[in-house]
C-alpha cells in the first residue's frame, strides 16, 4: 500500500528546515546542514517505509538548485518549489503580520510553512480547493 506524505523544506543558505506531514501528524522540524552531506540526510528523513514525498521547497535565493537536484533524483521524492510568501497575497499578508510582530523572518517562514502543511491536509481530507482567503483573515 503507498502513502503519501508531504514535507514544507525552507532552504536558506547554511540551513535546511524540514516539516514532515505524515498520517495527518506534523513531525517535530529538522534542521539539516545546506551541504552534500545534509541533502543526503533530508533524503534518507523523507524516505520512509516506502512512502512517497511530496517535497515543497520555499525557495527565494539560489541556495535550493543542489537539493532540488538530489531530491528529484530519487523515485519516492516529488519535488516543487514555489514562493507562496511572495505571490499569494493571503500568504504575503500572514507572513508581513508576524515580522511586523517581531517575529524573525525565519520564525514567520516557519509559521507559514506549518500553516501550508495544515491547509493542505484540510484539503485533501475534505478535498477541496485553496481558498487563500481563508489561510490568513486581516
Amino acid at each position: 500500500m503507498s502513502h503519501l506524505d508531504f514535507a514544507s523544506i525552507e532552504v536558506s543558505k547554511k540551513e535546511l528546515k524540514v516539516i514532515v506531514l505524515r498520517d495527518g501528524r506534523i513531525l517535530k522540524p529538522r534542521d539539516f546542514t545546506n551541504a552534500p552531506r545534509g541533502h543526503q540526510a533530508v533524503c534518507g528523513h523523507l524516505e520512509r517505509d516506502g512512502r512517497t514525498v511530496r517535497a515543497v521547497l520555499e525557495a527565494t535565493g539560489v541556495y535550493s538548485r543542489d537539493l532540488v537536484v538530489t531530491l528529484s533524483r530519487r523515485p519516492g521524492i516529488e519535488v516543487m518549489v514555489l514562493s507562496a510568501s511572495y505571490h499569494d497575497p493571503y500568504i504575503s499578508r500572514f507572513k508581513k503580520t508576524l515580522t511586523g510582530r517581531g517575529k524573525k523572518p525565519l520564525v514567520a517562514l516557519t509559521a507559514v510553512m506549518r500553516k501550508l502543511l495544515h491547509s493542505i491536509y484540510g484539503m485533501l481530507k475534505n478535498d477541496t480547493p485553496f481558498e487563500g482567503r481563508l489561510f490568513y483573515r486581516s
